[in-house]
């Protein structure tokens, strides 16, 4: 069964037919996410749809970021 996807998408042509991405990315800014662990919303934010991820270096979440997508790609997300 298909996720279904609660961000809002546009279709894209692409050389390999039409392309959907979502219109919205999340920002892993530590006081974006000082409720919850930056883990804990990126994986929340792959279940709703969310495929765009800011994880500038001056944040220092890459390596959460990371690890949280993998995870999340294991699960089957």
């Amino acid at each position: 069964m298909a996720a279904t996807t609660l961000v809002s998408e546009v279709t894209l042509p692409s050389s390999s037919g039409q392309r959907k991405m979502p219109l919205m990315g999340l920002g892993t800014a530590p006081e974006a996410t000082s409720a919850v662990t930056t883990k804990d919303a990126v994986l929340e934010a792959i279940k709703q749809g969310y495929r765009h991820f800011d994880a500038a270096s001056a944040y220092g979440v890459e390596q959460s970021v990371g690890e949280t997508i993998a995870e999340a790609l294991k699960q089957g997300q």
